[in-house]
């Protein structure tokens, strides 16, 4: 791709085929502001207000209040007694909603958990350093992986039929010392091993099987990690058959190879399942949206098209 920096509304594109581009995706985790949250100008910020295919909503992620965790359980560790009660007002009067409305194709929901209950992680904080409790096989896993349906359960109840999820959101993240979001770190092995012991056949005990009706998806994280992650989890033939795809974000694109696409070309060819690229958001000095930026257009046409 190259572009015309004194006229940049002008771009020439390389016409080179990859992978087909299923739709357009939207964030709509709990917001900020206005009576639906402000959702609706979110959706509703550009002409083409139909486009968007695919909405992603997180548990355990920052809001303000409108979908909350009530009841959160502090010291229970029984899988029978564990239990969540969710406020799913959400649901019904907010963002999924306004999401369904605007869309023209059917939207899919992708849900993303960001971080467990505090007193499951080993530095008892849903944010900074810390990863899951006790190892693989623990009450503790069983309970996160239950929790984790509940969740989707509490969807179905409402109404709202999730198409698919991530293990973790930045799994990374979770290795780095005081950091400031809802995380869990997760190597490419332990969450592996979340998956083929815990999480994988729970899912399918309770109704969402990869191989008919959901989409379960490995790492969410910087596209530099997925060789690591599809090799141990993907190259795992019990892990692998609870998996539908990877899932990665475009920051720090550069650091993951010189020619990032051949990465994904040689996975695809490897394994036979989606990449889908869940997060590219980026924001330029004090102006959180960016709206008539050509600098940011191109980064993220950049990300989203030329890199995949």
């Amino acid at each position: 791709m190259t572009t015309n920096r004194n006229s940049p509304c002008v771009v020439h594109l390389v016409r080179t085929s990859h992978r087909t581009v299923d739709g357009q995706g939207g964030g709509n985790r709990p917001p900020v502001g206005g009576p639906d949250g402000g959702s609706s100008s979110v959706y509703n910020s550009s002409e083409d207000e139909k486009g968007s295919t695919g909405g992603r909503n997180g548990s355990g992620e920052r809001g303000n209040g409108r979908y909350e965790k009530k009841l959160m359980p502090t010291n229970i560790v029984s899988v029978v007694a564990f239990n969540v009660v969710y406020n799913v007002v959400l649901l019904n009067d907010s963002t999924i909603e306004i999401g369904q409305g605007v869309s023209g194709p059917a939207c899919q929901i992708l849900r993303s958990a960001w971080a467990p209950p505090a007193w499951m992680k080993t530095n008892g904080m849903v944010n900074g350093n810390g990863t899951l409790r006790d190892g693989p096989g623990s009450t503790i896993w069983e309970s996160y992986s239950r929790y984790l349906i509940k969740f989707l359960d509490a969807y179905k109840d409402a109404g709202v039929d999730v198409w698919g999820m991530t293990v973790q959101n930045e799994p990374m993240t979770g290795f780095v010392f005081a950091h400031r979001w809802n995380t869990c770190g997760f190597t490419a092995a332990k969450e592996r091993d979340f998956i083929t012991q815990h999480l994988g056949p729970n899912l399918r005990a309770a109704g969402y099987n990869t191989s008919t009706n959901f989409s379960l998806m490995i790492l969410d994280d910087d596209r530099e990690y997925i060789q690591n992650w599809t090799d141990t989890i993907l190259g795992d033939p019990t892990a692998s058959q609870f998996v539908a795809g990877s899932a990665i974000h475009f920051y720090f694109d550069e650091a993951a190879h010189p020619d990032p696409v051949s990465v994904l070309d040689k996975i695809d060819a490897r394994f036979n399942k989606f990449i889908l690229l869940t997060k590219a958001s980026r924001k330029f000095g004090d102006d959180p949206v960016g709206l008539g930026s050509w600098n940011l257009a191109e980064s993220y046409l950049i990300a989203i098209i030329i890199r995949n």
